[in-house]
Order: C-alpha cells, then sequence, then structure tokens
C-alpha cells in the first residue's frame, strides 16, 4: 500500500468534494451541478438508510481522490447469489494511470466479497473507452449487454 493512503466511507461533509470527482470527466462534466448540491446530500442520505450500500473514498495525504459506490444485492436466480454492484467510479484525473485505480477496485471487490458477494458486476459508459479497457484489465468480462429506459 503506498503511506497516506486511507480507504473508508463517506460522510455527507464529503459531498462537495465527491461532485468535483464527478465532474473532473467530459462525461462528468455535462450533466452535474454543483452549484445545487441538494440533490446529492438527498440521495446520500437515502443511500445511508441502506445496509446494502456503502459509498467509498480513497484519500491521499487527506484528499479524497477516488470514489465507489458499492450495492449489494441478493437475485433470486443463481441459488440466491449475493452481487456487489459498483457504481459512481471516479477518480481525479491527476492521479489516473498511476495504480490507484487498481487499489481502489481491489479495496471494493474485497469488502464485497467481505459482505457476502461471489460475483462483482459494474457497467460504465460506451464512451468510456480507457475505463472499460481499467476494467478487463483487472479481470472484468463483458458477458452481458446493459440497457436503459428513461422514465
Amino acid at each position: 500500500m503506498i503511506p497516506d493512503i486511507k480507504f473508508r466511507s463517506a460522510k455527507e461533509e464529503d459531498i462537495y468534494s465527491l461532485i468535483r470527482l464527478i465532474l473532473d470527466n467530459e462525461i462528468g462534466s455535462s450533466r452535474e451541478d454543483i452549484n445545487n448540491l441538494s440533490y446529492y446530500i438527498k440521495a446520500f442520505r437515502e443511500n445511508l438508510k441502506s445496509k446494502n450500500d456503502h459509498l467509498i473514498v480513497m484519500e491521499k495525504d487527506q484528499e479524497i481522490i477516488e470514489m465507489t459506490h458499492l450495492t449489494i444485492l441478493t437475485h433470486l436466480s443463481l441459488k440466491l447469489i449475493r452481487r456487489g454492484n459498483i457504481e459512481t467510479v471516479h477518480i481525479k484525473s491527476t492521479y489516473r494511470n498511476k495504480s490507484y485505480g487498481t487499489m481502489l477496485m481491489n479495496y471494493v471487490i474485497n469488502l464485497a466479497k467481505e459482505l457476502g458477494a461471489e460475483i462483482c458486476q459494474l457497467t460504465t459508459n460506451k464512451r468510456r473507452v480507457d475505463a472499460k479497457h481499467f476494467y478487463k484489465k483487472l479481470g472484468f468480462v463483458a458477458t452481458h449487454e446493459g440497457l436503459k429506459f428513461n422514465i
């Protein structure tokens, strides 16, 4: 482990820093609004109510440089297997391609395993080619096709 690296659960006072991470890429910068944190605070509080939701941050020298959201899901199929659903993976641009993402993903996968998951799954935007390559290097395999329906 690199010195001064710490993983922890996110706190409500982290929200501004978390949104800054999301804004630190082309896709996030086009859809988020850091000037109105009320939506993010509401979502954060909703996640706190669930024992299956885990918003994890990585700090380096007391600065939040990465985040992800892990949700543990129990499915009726596959003999009630528990899955770790990994979403909202964001890494500060100055720390990309320096092994920090791998450390975060390893931490989250191990946490999912500790929480009883037997499979980890994630989705990534098709425009995030580098992210898709990164996940494949970690051993993730594109076994399904994801679809969305806006309501």
